[in-house]
């Protein structure tokens, strides 16, 4: 394949301008597709091809633009572009609530199943996700009256959830600490800290609640106080958080019971592999069973570590300190712990920069999953990426009946910015495989394409 040439066209980053008429454009063609379809098709004729065909087509024509839409909010540096993408969602989120309320085409839905057509094991699942879809909707489950109380539910919840996923996506705390009293903190991480404001205040560090700034104090910081006054702070720093967290779960529960679920866990778990509360309650009985030994273990050592540190004395103010293993003191005396076995992971870390360690990655997946990663040039990169740091490859099957088969492109986005999801995160951009129903379709599966993290997600 020549050097400025694709196998496949990248999908298009929508500018910030764009993201909402974009978004009403697809939302225009979903309904003009859906009615269509009610229009033209009696419950007499639905089949697969006059009912399912469509709705297909539609979704695969319009998703590589959502999919794009949808991932600016959590990685796009441009504010205008987070705020669109915020907003766009919440139309699309409605639009699916109401496509999936829609009564006059779930009964088409339902006659194609109850036809009882011959089709592949990739429609048959289609068919049945698209009927669940109506039934998690209300869809033969409640009256008209009910139905339109769930979606009325459902749409507020989605508001709470984006609401409350901004907020940890703007965090943008900090908590002052004096050189005095980060000692222990390396050196490294003191220079990133912010400088206070202030002229007279030279010595005074404005510490963010990222991972690494987590890591640095509760690994280094030498004065436990410090160490406290640091996760109590990181864990009471979205507190406008509580209210909505306390909302969805009690709309969540009254929806889920308004479908007939025994909760929200049942609710969710249908459609995952775990398929019960009560399976995943067992599985996790047994973990414990299993884990607990080893882990009061490692927590006693821990223990008798800090007591030797402390020298079995206990601070003023803290006569149990000795006895006690606090949140704030974990993550000290495992690394005190994993001193003691000469590992020093800083120091060797050194050995292993992220443009070195991610190809080695991908050489590792690349092996186990027999494909081919093919590093895509930044000029053909222009116009699809959102960010300098952004890489790409194309990837390809290397498996010897399928050799040399496009499978998709591979985004990683993992340098750490302000207002970037704080997490491992991978983001469906677009389908890029033609795996159809048929050999004469064009729908795909959907590929995690962007880890739009700080970190590779797999």
């Amino acid at each position: 394949m020549a050097i400025n040439t694709l196998p496949q066209a990248l999908p298009r980053l929508i500018p910030a301008s764009e993201v909402l008429s974009t978004t009403k454009k697809i939302i225009e063609e979903l309904n003009t597709t859906y009615d269509h379809v009610v229009q033209t098709v009696t419950i007499a004729e639905a089949c697969f091809e006059n009912v399912i065909r469509p709705i297909i087509d539609v979704e695969n024509r319009t998703q590589g633009e959502t999919g794009m839409i949808a991932m600016l909010r959590y990685a796009s540096p441009d504010d205008i572009a987070r705020k669109a993408s915020d907003e766009a969602c919440k139309l699309l989120g409605e639009c699916d609530a109401a496509m999936s309320s829609r009564e006059d085409l779930y009964v088409l839905v339902n006659a194609v199943r109850d036809r009882n057509e011959e089709r592949d094991l990739e429609s048959a699942k289609y068919l049945d996700t698209l009927l669940r879809r109506f039934r998690r909707s209300g869809m033969g489950v409640l009256d008209a009256n009910s139905a339109q109380k769930y979606l009325s539910t459902r749409n507020h919840i989605d508001d709470l959830r984006r609401e409350f996923n901004r907020n940890i996506r703007e965090e943008s705390g900090t908590i002052r600490f004096s050189l005095v009293e980060l000692q222990g903190v390396p050196q490294r991480d003191l220079d990133r800290f912010g400088k206070s404001p202030e002229p007279h205040e030279e010595d005074v560090c404005m510490v963010d609640f990222s991972r690494a700034s987590h890591d640095a104090i509760l690994e280094h910081a030498l004065d436990p106080v410090t160490r406290k006054r640091f996760w109590v702070a990181n864990a009471n720093k979205l507190r406008q958080n509580v209210p909505l967290f306390d909302e969805i779960v009690t709309l969540r529960r009254e929806n889920a019971q308004l479908l007939g679920y025994a909760s929200h866990a049942a609710f969710r778990l249908e459609v995952r592999v775990a398929k019960t509360p009560e399976w995943v309650n067992s599985l996790l009985d047994s973990l414990q069973e299993a884990l607990t030994p080893q882990g009061r273990k490692e927590m006693n050592a821990l223990l008798d570590l800090k007591k030797r540190h402390l020298g079995n004395q206990s601070r003023a103010g803290q006569t149990d300190d000795v006895d006690a293993m606090w949140p704030w003191d974990y993550w000290f005396y495992t690394r005190m712990a994993g001193e003691a076995t000469q590992l020093d992971h800083a120091r060797i870390s050194e050995y292993y920069p992220l443009p070195y360690v991610l190809p080695a990655m991908l050489e590792i997946f690349a092996s186990c999953l027999q494909l081919r990663f093919t590093p895509i040039p930044n000029i053909l990169l222009e116009g699809s990426t959102w960010h300098d740091d952004v890489e790409a490859w194309s990837v390809w099957d290397d498996r010897e009946s399928s050799k040399d088969d496009f499978v998709g492109y591979l985004y990683a986005d993992l340098l750490w910015r302000p207002n970037k999801y704080q997490g491992n995160q991978c983001v469906n951009l677009q389908c890029v495989g033609l795996v159809g129903l048929n050999p004469t379709s064009d729908c795909s599966p959907r590929m995690p394409l962007i880890p739009a993290s700080n970190q590779l997600t797999t």
